[in-house]
């Protein structure tokens, strides 16, 4: 066997580990982000709370939720460099549209200290 045919057969095992260490990093890589993708989905999947529990109004073309009459909606919105003129703009013409129904318009640049303790304690509703 001369010396050219056997470095032949050094670098097509060379290749072929190559391959295979690739596959593997690719692999690796795949499952790095799969199993986490699976986990938060799996947790969306468990469902949340416990549905409607106030006065539901009809379904219709003007009232596409079902807002009952004389309800209430708490909008927590972000107080930054945009405003919230087009919150309260929003707001103004809920209420107009759905007479004796209010809106309530907090904006908040700590909204997730601000509501976290209502959705741990399970009172979403203020």
């Amino acid at each position: 066997m001369r010396y050219y045919e056997s470095l032949e057969g050094f670098r097509m095992n060379v290749q072929q580990q190559s391959f295979a260490r690739r596959g593997f990093l690719r692999g690796a890589l795949a499952a790095a982000v799969l199993v986490p993708l699976a986990g938060s989905m799996a947790s969306c999947a468990g469902g949340g709370g416990g549905g409607t529990t106030g006065p539901t109004g009809t379904v219709s073309d003007t009232n596409p939720f079902g807002m009952a009459d004389k309800s209430t909606v708490d909008a927590v919105i972000f107080k930054g460099g945009y405003g919230i003129d087009y919150v309260d703009f929003a707001g103004k013409g809920f209420e107009s549209a759905h007479s004796g129904s209010t809106a309530k318009i907090s904006p908040s640049t700590d909204i997730a200290q601000e509501l976290q303790p209502r959705f741990v304690g399970g009172n979403r509703r203020t």
